[in-house]
């Protein structure tokens, strides 16, 4: 298992959808579960946060996205793409309200867990894989590289506040410094 946790302010996610539809490995798909086996993927950025869950798919590797995966309870009709069988990455939006399991604001350049807290909630958002399962030695060498290369450009821009590892963007800690809380779970 692989993840990255941060937290993205809107101007912040811009950016990551930037870098995201600029690739030329990474297809962006716009839910988790989808109607068909071949989903289309996005052309633009979606609006902030929304929908909070997304799958990106290395192209190298599948070049036209395909679900080899059934969904369950509700999901049953629907298509997914199964953890340990194809390339992909989940995507857990950050996006602004709701009632996260854990409470923070950001003291001292660290992230310290309060009781709650009225205001505007930052919730954290992650990318998730599971990797080194393909059935391919060099599909999964690919995807550990197009992994680690989503770990590089979180390093080189975002800072690691906290115990738990979480990144957070440059316009995420503004809203810190405006009293924001954050949010986890």
């Amino acid at each position: 298992m692989s993840e990255i946790k941060f937290f993205m302010a809107p101007a912040d996610e811009a950016a990551f959808f930037e870098m995201l539809l600029s690739r030329e490995d990474t297809l962006v798909l716009p839910e988790r579960f989808f109607p068909t086996a071949n989903p289309e993927p996005i052309r633009a950025a979606p609006e902030f946060g929304t929908p909070p869950l997304m799958t990106l798919v290395n192209r190298q590797v599948t070049p036209t996205p395909t679900c080899t995966a059934k969904g369950s309870g509700d999901k049953a009709s629907q298509f997914t793409f199964e953890a340990s069988k194809d390339c992909h990455i989940q995507l857990d939006r950050s996006r602004l309200g709701g009632i996260p399991h854990r409470y923070y604001v950001f003291e001292k350049q660290s992230l310290l867990e309060v009781a709650r807290r009225d205001g505007e909630v930052l919730r954290a958002g992650r990318l998730y894989a599971k990797l080194g399962w393909l059935k391919s030695s060099e599909h999964n060498r690919i995807a550990k590289a197009w992994f680690a290369s989503f770990e590089a450009w979180f390093r080189e821009r975002y800072r690691k506040v906290g115990t738990a590892g979480w990144m957070i963007g440059p316009e995420a800690e503004k809203h810190a410094a405006h009293g924001g809380i954050f949010g986890d779970g």
